[in-house]
């Protein structure tokens, strides 16, 4: 490699990394501000900085379990479903994060708006066995015992019947 070529590399190296900079710092401060904010019970003044930080694309379990959180406690029950349907388009999303927000819906009372979306996401993707597992587990926690013995015997690869 000539160091015309490497000066060129790191030269572009140097532009790219200051364009994400630019582009992810604020998601980042957001975050940060509306973590601080979070924990000193502001919960209002931190939905504000992880809305913002969210529209930045800042990619945290965190901010997702706060936001739902937020938006559960203030009563905002759809926008919090919409939080958790959003939360598997991420390709950084992880099924122990969907069950954090599980446990969030079941704490505010709000199971039966978590299994709707987790009832899509396993018609999405039905060969998933976290999905199917979390959704049966969901479907027991709710009381719906036949249904979810269904989602377990598929899971098990077993009759549905």
């Amino acid at each position: 490699m000539s160091w015309t070529r490497l000066g060129l590399f790191l030269l572009l190296v140097a532009i790219l990394t200051s364009v994400a900079y630019q582009i992810l710092k604020p998601g980042w401060v957001n975050f940060r501000r509306g973590e601080a904010l979070f924990q000193e019970g502001d919960l209002v003044g931190a939905l504000s900085h992880y809305e913002a930080a969210e529209r930045a694309g800042v990619p945290s379990r965190d901010l997702l379990l706060h936001l739902a959180e937020i938006r559960l406690f203030l009563g905002q029950v759809e926008a919090a479903r919409q939080t958790l349907a959003e939360a598997f388009q991420h390709r950084w999303f992880r099924p122990y994060t969907a069950d954090a927000l599980v446990e969030l819906f079941l704490r505010f009372h709000q199971g039966e708006a978590a299994l709707g979306v987790l009832a899509d996401e396993v018609t999405r993707h039905p060969d998933s066995p976290a999905l199917r597992l979390l959704y049966g587990r969901l479907l027991s926690r709710l009381g719906r015992f036949a249904e979810a013995a269904r989602e377990f015997r598929l899971l098990l690869k077993e009759p549905a019947s």
